[in-house]
């Protein structure tokens, strides 16, 4: 079992889009139109399991929920904590070394072993036509 997405290197990554574009609605063009980029397939990820990623340089951590899919900073913010992945437990990914949860909705850590340490970055992610597609949330593009 492996805890990242499979890279799709031959996925667009961008887009070039006029106004009247003739476009499918279906390809993801729009998404990719809004500043979403392609990375991996929604079938790597498991149900109520992440995923680890490089996104624009950041690790990020792509999470499959019952009815669609969350993504935040793959890091707990304890320090010298690992980038991870783990399981969900109610909206909630757990970190494996300090059992820390941190909220999928936005991004508020609670600590089993410590203090809450602060917020993670909660990213856009989106599924269209079996391919997940990601964009950092705003604090976070440049």
């Amino acid at each position: 079992m492996h805890d990242t997405l499979t890279p799709i290197p031959e996925a667009p990554r961008t887009i070039e889009m006029r106004d009247g574009h003739d476009l499918a609605p279906g390809a993801g063009a729009p998404l990719l139109h809004d500043g979403y980029r392609i990375v991996g397939a929604a079938a790597d990820v498991p149900p109520m399991e992440g995923r680890r990623t490089i996104f624009a340089g950041r690790p990020v951590s792509v999470y499959r929920l019952r009815g669609g899919f969350a993504a935040i900073e793959a890091a707990c913010p304890h320090p010298h904590s690992p980038d991870y992945a783990g399981l969900v437990a109610d909206r909630h990914a757990v970190c494996p070394v300090h059992g820390w949860h941190v909220d999928l909705d936005s991004g508020a850590t609670a600590g089993a072993v410590t203090e809450p340490g602060g917020v993670v970055a909660v990213h856009d992610v989106a599924e269209k036509d079996g391919l997940l597609y990601l964009r950092l949330s705003s604090a976070h593009r440049e």
